[in-house]
């Protein structure tokens, strides 16, 4: 069977989070009148979520759930290769879609020929939780600050990525071989290796206003220690592979872009190269990293406790110092001796 438009979500024991994705794709393709498919790809995780699902109706909306690797890009690519319909989109399972997601979707992909592009949506907070946490008001307004992009319909820069809700043409994808890197067991790279991948086959990437709420609960203690594994391996490993390897190619459009993207870190990578070339019996060179690692990460330390105590306290709100507590993270990771992982080069 054909359908107006697929679904696919890389699932992982949320059921309840399931539940209400499907509750509210349910009402937006009967109120459009929109024929959608909607697809779990679960690693055998889930508890009830086929005994709710077969308990509720749904006109104009069909669910499946598979089974595969407990891997987010073998999820998405196995769900893509399932969908019945032309038109897909792709969210996670911790998003909720607000209002009018599955027309604007839509709507964008009706006015698509055979152009290579991949459409981003907007993503969001839950106002309480902003209102209430400083925190996660840094964390909506970090998205924010691309409105004007998504407003204009402007192309992303490759870092700003939005694969928890995005949207594209299943044959165009197919006819360029452009798919997820199932290599990638590390956090936030294959989202990032995706948008890379697409540039560098000749996509453009462009957004629009269909917008999800990210149920996203991350404290603020274990944000940071996302923030030191993904900055290391970013610019140790990820960056420079994959500046050499388009480096190495014939110098395309899409190439110059993605160079262009990564010229705006270029000093942290070059202090990223001196961190894995530092010579490892130099003694006066081990006890300085150690030093320099000493100050960012304290100072990181410091940082974090004041941002955490004061969460709740709107009037000490400072989203720049929260972009120094993100840099000042970043740059001390670069001296912490926890190996990078190399798993997915």
């Amino acid at each position: 069977m054909k359908y107006d438009i697929s679904v696919v979500i890389p699932f992982y024991k949320r059921d309840d989070y399931a539940k209400q994705i499907y509750n509210v794709i349910s009402d937006q393709s009967k109120k459009e009148n929109i024929s959608t498919e909607l697809i779990f790809v679960d690693s055998k995780s889930r508890s009830s979520l086929e005994k709710d699902l077969n308990n509720s109706s749904s006109e104009n909306l069909n669910y499946k759930i598979f089974d595969t690797r407990d891997y987010v890009s073998v999820k998405r690519n196995f769900g893509i290769s399932k969908a019945n319909s032309e038109n897909i989109i792709i969210m996670d399972d911790d998003c909720l879609p607000c209002e009018n997601f599955l027309k604007n979707h839509y709507y964008s992909l009706t006015r698509l020929n055979h152009e290579k592009i991949l459409i981003c949506g907007m993503v969001k907070y839950k106002p309480d939780l902003i209102n209430k946490s400083n925190y996660f008001k840094f964390r909506d307004e970090g998205h924010r600050k691309f409105d004007k992009n998504y407003i204009s319909s402007k192309s992303l820069n490759l870092h700003n990525i939005v694969v928890m809700n995005m949207s594209f043409k299943k044959n165009i994808l197919i006819d360029n071989s452009l798919e997820f890197n199932e290599e990638f067991n590390t956090y936030g790279f294959e989202d990032l290796q995706f948008s890379i991948d697409a540039l560098c086959s000749g996509f453009k990437i462009i957004t629009n206003q269909a917008t999800v709420i990210h149920q996203d609960s991350t404290p603020l203690k274990l944000y940071h220690k996302k923030l030191q594994s993904f900055a290391k391996t970013y610019f140790f490993l990820f960056y420079p592979y994959n500046l050499d390897k388009i480096a190495s190619k014939n110098k395309e459009n899409s190439n110059e872009i993605i160079v262009e993207h990564m010229k705006e870190y270029k000093i942290l990578s070059y202090l990223g190269k001196l961190g894995m070339r530092a010579p490892k019996k130099n003694i006066i060179l081990i006890v300085l990293f150690k030093l320099i690692g000493l100050f960012f990460n304290f100072l990181s330390f410091l940082i974090m406790n004041f941002l955490y105590n004061t969460d709740r306290y709107r009037s000490l709100y400072s989203f720049q110092l929260y972009k120094l507590f993100v840099r000042i993270t970043i740059i001390g990771s670069f001296f912490e001796k926890k190996q990078v992982n190399k798993e997915w080069l």
